[in-house]
């Protein structure tokens, strides 16, 4: 330390208000992350007040936050978040032995159990259970669970915070977690069933419903306890929104698709809601329907995958139905937000139908761009310029799609039978014909097409 900080340390500390003021800056210290220089001032602080315990007690409060804090979490090493823990549980301890704030025992022993060490959160938790204190229960459950891998034993200790006191904060949860560790699923919802009647709209409940019971179709006991969450508060989002996925997976797509607009009306911005209204409509087999609603999905992400596959099954609905515009109007959309060779490829296809073969052979030619190491856009172009009538152009491309080796029997099929058909026009002889057929025979020895133009080849009869 500098001497001018050393000097307005010591102002500091002979001040009447020193130690009411340490309490504060340290809440000000964690506010704004600023625990360097907190802990060099409190370390500093201890240096010349051996004896405070209060300061102690601050130092832990202090170096338990930064432990806790998101950015130490997410870039120190898990040996370091530990020790960190344990030195704000060292200081905590040396604390209980002063007149401190009643919470510094819990504190301690949170910290020692955040540094797995268990065995010392137990022995500074003993006072408190002796005293069946709740709080202290539950922890000590967590740490015969969590750390000690004895899940009876945690779940003892879980039901007596709760017998002291239901209102526990987390017991419910944490006996919830507990049966469900041991398989007793039916013991586990249960305490879901106390705790959403407790809070509603809870949302580490709604987290478990899913991943017990949704995930693994235990539809009618999610549906059971979503309800009974809606009964509590009928304008509980979550719970509208995860009882109308459930409704689609059961197929039952009218309740599924008013639950999840009530769920819309409470968060209009919601742009899932309004994706698993695209499915329901997508299983109602209302194909405009599921595109609209897909089409406001990607106003807000252009990326959303989902949304994205939605339009693209619903664009090869419209070209099914020869509904050609309808097709590139989805396909294009969908290409302004992210291409790729395959909707490249879309596109292309759908203008050739159209008869815009100038547009289709540059769609095409994006394919290839995109991805020059695939065959198919090359051989489809070929098919392209083949059917508008420049076929040494189409040559050159089946040549191309098969230099690629990499799903080339349509190529060669097509190449020979363009050599067969139109050897002077497109400039394929019969022998590179021939070897394309013994090459695709050879794939593929039952392809019926090029064992017909082999047979019409070995006879010398053009087609």
């Amino acid at each position: 330390m500098t001497w001018t900080s050393t000097i307005l340390l010591m102002i500091t500390l002979w001040s009447p208000f020193a130690q009411q003021d340490w309490g504060e800056r340290v809440d000000r210290w964690i506010t704004e992350g600023a625990y360097g220089e907190a802990e060099q001032q409190l370390r500093s602080a201890q240096e010349a007040q051996p004896d405070d315990q209060l300061l102690k007690y601050h130092l832990g409060r202090l170096l338990a936050a930064h432990a806790a804090s998101a950015e130490f979490q997410s870039s120190a090493p898990a040996g370091l978040i530990k020790t960190r823990f344990a030195e704000a549980a060292a200081s905590f301890e040396e604390s209980l032995e002063g007149d401190v704030p009643g919470d510094a025992r819990l504190r301690c022993a949170e910290s020692y159990y955040w540094a797995a060490d268990g065995e010392s959160c137990s022995r500074v938790l003993d006072p408190m259970l002796e005293s069946d204190s709740a709080t202290g229960w539950r922890l000590e459950g967590d740490v015969r669970g969590f750390i000690g891998g004895d899940w009876p034993a945690a779940l003892e200790a879980y039901e007596r915070a709760r017998s002291i006191d239901p209102a526990t904060p987390g017991v419910d949860l944490r006996i919830a977690d507990a049966h469900a560790r041991e398989g007793n699923l039916d013991e586990a919802l249960a305490a879901l069933k106390r705790r959403i009647e407790r809070e509603p709209t809870d949302p580490e409940v709604f987290d478990r419903i899913w991943r017990w019971l949704v995930a693994t179709r235990g539809f009618a006991q999610a549906s059971e306890l979503y309800g009974l969450a809606l009964d509590g508060q009928p304008k509980n989002f979550t719970a509208l929104y995860h009882l109308g996925i459930v409704r689609r997976l059961v197929e039952d797509y009218d309740a599924a698709d008013e639950l999840l607009a009530k769920a819309l009306e409470l968060n209009p911005a919601a742009s899932e809601v309004v994706y698993h209204r695209a499915l329901v409509s997508y299983a109602r087999k209302d194909f405009e329907e599921a595109a609209s609603r897909a089409r406001k999905v990607l106003d807000v992400d252009p990326g959303h995958s989902g949304a994205r596959e939605i339009l693209q099954t619903v664009a090869g609905w419209y070209g099914s139905q020869r509904d050609y515009e309808s097709a590139l109007g989805v396909f294009r959309q969908l290409a302004e937000a992210e291409t790729s060779s395959q909707l490249e490829m879309n596109i292309a296809l759908t203008l050739k139908h159209l008869g815009r073969s100038v547009e289709s052979e540059a769609a095409y030619r994006r394919a290839i761009e995109l991805d020059p190491l695939a065959g198919a856009p090359w051989n489809d172009l070929g098919i392209l310029l083949q059917s508008v009538g420049r076929l040494r152009d189409a040559a050159d491309c089946y040549r191309r799609s098969i230099a690629t080796d990499i799903d080339v029997s349509n190529s060669l099929e097509n190449i020979a039978v363009l050599g067969l058909r139109e050897s002077e026009a497109s400039g394929v002889s019969r022998e590179e014909a021939r070897q394309a057929l013994e090459r695709l025979l050879d794939l593929e020895p039952e392809r019926s097409r090029a064992r017909f133009y082999w047979e019409r080849l070995l006879r010398g009869v053009e087609e």
